[in-house]
């Protein structure tokens, strides 16, 4: 009925042995440490002792429970402290994820996941990230959990350093990262600027999917940008020169 600190001795495809220092070790299932996909032999865990012999005479141990016995302080200390924590994520959700957050089931929601728009939400099961506890709800002891937060931080430093860096008529390789009506969104690698539909093609463009296409790599120029606001103008079509220029000068 306590709590313990015991030692790795292996770890095998079903379970993980346990050492507390107790006349026989301890066997607990692996699955108990889907969300730690580092354990190795030799690391101290923490171990609840459910009984000192279960009926082969083995002790008797869970790493869940302990994990579940102190979960609720450690979350409540991470969103007061805006500790980075690891989480393991679990399944997908009707709006998100369900992430393993120190043995609670956190809510990862589908906008917490990447700055992007996620396109496939069944490639991070499975995955160990990390992420900041964002939101506790203590009476229906709900806990929401976000990774976009991080890379957002993270973002907002090479965006200084981007637009620090720009200049009226570079020219810089970007990602197409979205295409609407009026334009489209090119990831600069952290900033976002945007090329409008009439800075495409020299050539009237009614749907800007005739020119590019996402996740496209392509090269554009900057037209202008507002520091403040973060806004970059780029353009596509000023890196070829006009059809009318390039006409023979007798023809003009």
């Amino acid at each position: 009925g306590e709590v313990v600190e015991g030692t790795v001795m292996s770890i095998g495809k079903r379970e993980v042995v346990v050492n507390i220092g107790y006349k026989s070790e301890g066997i607990i299932p692996i699955s108990e440490f889907r969300y730690n996909p580092d354990l190795k032999v030799g690391d101290k865990i923490e171990v609840y002792v459910e009984s000192a012999e279960d009926k082969n005479g083995q002790l008797a141990l869970s790493h869940k429970k302990a994990r579940q016995l102190k979960s609720w302080d450690r979350v409540n200390e991470a969103l007061e402290k805006d500790e980075i924590i690891k989480g393991y994520i679990k399944c997908r959700t009707k709006g998100g994820m369900i992430v393993d957050v120190f043995g609670i089931e956190a809510f990862l929601p589908g906008s917490q996941i990447d700055v992007h728009p996620i396109r496939d939400y069944d490639v991070f099961v499975g995955k160990t990230m990390e992420f900041k506890v964002v939101k506790i709800n203590q009476e229906f002891r709900n806990v929401v959990v976000s990774h976009k937060a991080l890379i957002e931080q993270e973002l907002e430093q090479q965006r200084k350093e981007i637009i620090g860096k720009l200049e009226k008529g570079q020219i810089l390789e970007g990602t197409v990262k979205n295409i609407t009506t009026y334009g489209v969104f090119v990831d600069l690698g952290g900033v976002d600027g945007l090329i409008h539909i009439t800075d495409l093609s020299w050539g009237r463009v009614s749907d800007p999917h005739e020119v590019v296409s996402l996740d496209q790599k392509i090269n554009v120029v900057i037209l202008d940008f507002d520091e403040e606001k973060k806004r970059i103008a780029l353009g596509l079509k000023q890196l070829t020169p006009h059809p009318w220029d390039a006409l023979d000068e007798n023809l003009k």
